[in-house]
């Protein structure tokens, strides 16, 4: 490394290229690096503004309505199934209790 640093400081026109090349190799790396960042900003500002106007739409809005009023009925249906079983249940361990007393 001393050797490295000891060329370079008797050589400086070689100091200058290589901060040059390497300067240069930053910048382009930036650019493209803001290049793909603005890429990738622009399909999802479109893909944003798709959703946007297709969740707005009145046809959407009551499709999911109507989605939603039948998945609330399926599960209240599916609930009170439950809570009856629940309550034959619990009115046979009841019985079988009050048997053994």
């Amino acid at each position: 490394m001393e050797n490295w640093l000891q060329y370079l400081s008797m050589h400086p026109l070689i100091s200058v290229i290589l901060g040059i090349i390497l300067l240069s190799s930053v910048i382009f790396i930036i650019k493209k690096l803001i290049k793909i960042a603005l890429v990738v900003l622009l399909v999802l500002g479109i893909g944003l503004l798709f959703t946007y106007r297709k969740s707005k739409s009145k046809e959407f809005l009551q499709k999911l309505k109507k989605k939603s009023e039948a998945v609330k009925k399926e599960v209240m249906e599916e609930g009170q199934k439950k809570m009856e079983d629940l309550k034959e249940k619990a009115l046979e361990e009841g019985k079988e209790r009050l048997k053994d007393k």
